[in-house]
């Protein structure tokens, strides 16, 4: 295995981990402000440097699925929904920040309108280390009272571990940067990767961005996946 994959694997495992123990260490995560609705009222979060955390999706992992396009993310994600994002927002180490959503419209998988839902979002606005907008390979950290749409995967957990009640109603991205579309439309432009990789961006940059992604044919994809999406589900309606 190379190192590539080993700490790719790292961090993987230590998302899970926080993902999990989340519940019970909700008064060490930070020093500071713990809710993402508090940070906002007392800090000028659009001046947040960015730091993207890069890693590669793929298939030889449980967490995070490497997708090619639009069928294969329909297939690997038990939950599609519409979303209104609530701003019941608690922020983690580790990267991690647990919403609560509003269903709105299920296109697949067992869910009910009005229904509340928590999901695990690789992406923080982080203070209690440095002002910084920490991003997992480019998550993209969904704006409180937005409606998205969503591909989700069920919370999965160590054999043995019995999930608490809210444990059961949570729910993880099926990949990084493809299981979150924004209804409203918004930026779709391709980062300056120099700029991205030396932290030269600020969170007021890319707070519209519907993905944060230096790569052209990353764009170009989640551009395809969206628009099958639109075609497939909303065309109709």
């Amino acid at each position: 295995m190379i190192k590539t994959t080993k700490i790719y694997f790292l961090i993987l495992s230590l998302f899970v981990l926080v993902c999990i123990a989340a519940g019970i260490v909700v008064k060490t995560s930070f020093k500071g402000y713990t809710q993402l609705t508090d940070l906002v009222k007392h800090e000028n979060i659009n001046s947040y440097s960015v730091q993207v955390m890069k890693v590669e999706e793929s298939d030889d992992n449980d967490y995070f699925s490497e997708i090619d396009n639009f069928k294969e993310l329909q297939e690997k994600s038990g939950l599609i929904l519409k979303v209104h994002v609530t701003n019941e927002r608690t922020m983690y180490l580790q990267n991690t920040t647990k919403t609560k959503v509003v269903v709105k419209e299920i296109y697949k998988g067992s869910a009910k309108k009005g229904q509340e839902i928590y999901v695990y979002e690789p992406a923080v606005l982080s203070y209690s280390v440095s002002k910084s907008y920490d991003s997992i390979g480019g998550y993209q950290l969904m704006k409180t009272n937005n409606d998205y749409y969503v591909f989700l995967q069920p919370l999965k957990v160590f054999k043995g571990y019995v999930k608490s009640a809210q444990e059961n109603n949570t729910y993880l991205p099926s990949t990084i940067k493809y299981s979150v579309m924004r209804v409203n439309v918004g930026k779709q432009e391709i980062l300056n990767q120099k700029k991205l990789e030396n932290g030269e961006y600020n969170y007021g940059d890319v707070l519209d961005q519907e993905i944060i992604t230096d790569n052209k044919q990353e764009l170009v994809k989640y551009q395809e996946i969206k628009k099958e999406f639109i075609n497939t589900y909303l065309k109709n309606n």
